[in-house]
């Protein structure tokens, strides 16, 4: 058995998300303290602080965390992390180790800088065509943000460049609700800030790089997903709040490996059950 966690990014938020995880209001109080704002009742009423990316941010890598936490303390491992966007994140800080706090902290960081570069132009398109289709098809002013699945690409730029582009392709497409062109040229004054503050927390300055160059480069989940499929995974359990990625994951991998969504304390005990064995709370095989 071989297990890979998936953290979240932007656009998998839910009202009410991981709050039942014991650890959930104390790591929430952290973004409490980074954003000024009650972000726990945001999150019971899906409030619309969430829809500020500099909240959202460090929001999502709280709860993931939180629910990472009681995944952990249950005996469950991974032998490897991925995130899809701003997942990756979370995914290299649990396996350097670095403290809930800093995690916390490097995504305010990084929702910050993405806010600073932020326009009412910028905004983002899920096509329904694969990546290299949309590619194929991209027009100036528009660039692929996200690979998200065989049958799903999103495109980023200029809202009346994807407006024009929305009328010149042949596949059904929707505007996403975002507050900028993420994953595009447009984000480039927000990567050096990111590179510091992930310098500052990793060991390996390469990981630093890549979540820094991650900001103005496309998301490449269906392939990442499919590699791991490749080597020899078998087991992939997605972490709080898990619906979004879960779908695509299910839509690039069929029946290849078992999928096991994570929401909540009884899910993580139903995931135990499910995967058939123990492991202990260091994450060994027993």
């Amino acid at each position: 058995m071989r297990v890979a966690w998936i953290f979240p990014g932007q656009g998998a938020e839910e009202p009410g998300m991981g709050l039942a995880f014991p650890r959930a209001a104390s790591l929430l109080s952290i973004v409490e303290r980074e954003t000024g704002l009650d972000v726990r009742r945001a999150i019971e009423r899906g409030g619309r602080a969430l829809g500020q990316t500099d909240v959202l941010q460090p929001s999502l890598v709280a709860v993931g965390w939180a629910c990472a936490e009681a995944m952990k303390a249950a005996g469950l491992r991974a032998d490897w992390c991925l995130g899809h966007s701003l997942g990756a994140l979370s995914a290299a800080a649990w396996e350097a180790g670095l403290s809930a706090e800093r995690a916390i902290g490097l995504a305010a960081t990084r929702g910050r800088a993405m806010r600073s570069c932020a326009s009412e132009a910028g905004t983002m398109l899920a096509v329904r065509a694969s990546a290299e289709d949309v590619e194929a098809a991209l027009t100036p002013g528009v660039c692929l943000a996200a690979d998200n699945a065989p049958d799903e690409a999103v495109v980023s730029g200029d809202a009346a460049a994807l407006r024009r582009f929305a009328s010149e392709i042949p596949w059904p497409s929707r505007p996403l609700r975002v507050s900028g062109a993420w994953h595009s040229p447009a984000m480039a004054p927000a990567v050096a800030p990111l590179r510091e503050a992930a310098l500052s927390a990793f060991d390996d300055a390469r990981v630093a790089d890549a979540l820094a160059e991650d900001l103005v480069r496309p998301v490449r989940f269906a392939p990442a997903l499919g590699q791991l499929a490749d080597d020899g995974y078998t087991d992939l359990i997605f972490v709080a709040p898990g619906r979004v990625p879960f779908g695509l994951a299910r839509r690039t991998l069929g029946a290849r490996l078992a999928l096991h969504r994570v929401e909540s304390p009884a899910d993580v005990a139903a995931t135990v059950s499910r995967m058939g064995r123990a492991v202990d709370a260091d994450g060994r095989d027993p």
